[in-house]
C-alpha cells in the first residue's frame, strides 16, 4: 500500500519504523525524518498539511513550522538538504501521482468524517440538554 510504502522508505533511509515516526520522540534522528517525509509530501506532491499531520499523527501546527523552516534548512543545513533529497527521490521512484492521491483521498474522506461525527455529538449534545429541562419542567409540576 502507498502509506506502507512510504514508512518503508523511513526505514530505508533513517532505520525508523512507522511507530517511531509517529511516535512523540523528539531526537534529531525522528525530526529529520518526519520533516524531510512532511516537507516532501505538501511541497512536492500538494498535500494539504491537515492531512499530512493526520498522516504522521501530528498537529498542523507542527507540519506548518516544517514548512517555514524548510528554505532556510535546506540552504543552510547538508544533513536536512540530504535528508530532503533522498526521501523525495525514494518518494519519485516508489510513488506515483495516483497513489498520493488516493492517500489525499482517504485522509480527506477522514477529516470529513470526523467533521460529521463532530457534528452530530454538538446536535446530540443540544437535544440532551432540552431533554434534561423538560424532565426538570415535568418534575416541578408534578412536585
Amino acid at each position: 500500500s502507498y502509506e506502507g510504502a512510504i514508512f518503508d522508505i523511513c526505514y530505508i533511509l533513517f532505520a525508523k519504523t512507522r511507530k517511531e515516526v509517529i511516535s512523540k520522540r523528539k531526537t534529531a534522528i525522528h525530526i529529520l525524518c518526519r520533516k524531510s517525509l512532511c516537507n516532501a509530501l505538501v511541497l512536492e506532491y500538494g498535500l494539504h498539511p491537515d492531512i499530512v499531520a493526520n498522516f504522521v499523527c501530528k498537529d498542523r501546527t507542527t507540519i506548518l513550522y516544517y514548512l517555514g523552516k524548510h528554505d532556510g534548512h535546506y540552504e543552510y543545513h547538508t544533513d536536512y538538504k540530504e535528508a530532503y533529497d533522498m526521501m523525495l527521490l525514494n518518494l519519485r521512484l516508489t510513488l506515483d501521482l495516483d497513489n498520493v492521491m488516493k492517500l489525499h483521498t482517504v485522509e480527506t474522506q477522514k477529516l470529513f468524517e470526523m467533521d460529521s461525527i463532530r457534528d452530530s455529538l454538538s446536535k446530540l449534545k443540544k437535544e440532551n440538554q432540552k431533554l434534561k429541562q423538560q424532565i426538570n419542567s415535568l418534575k416541578s409540576i408534578i412536585e
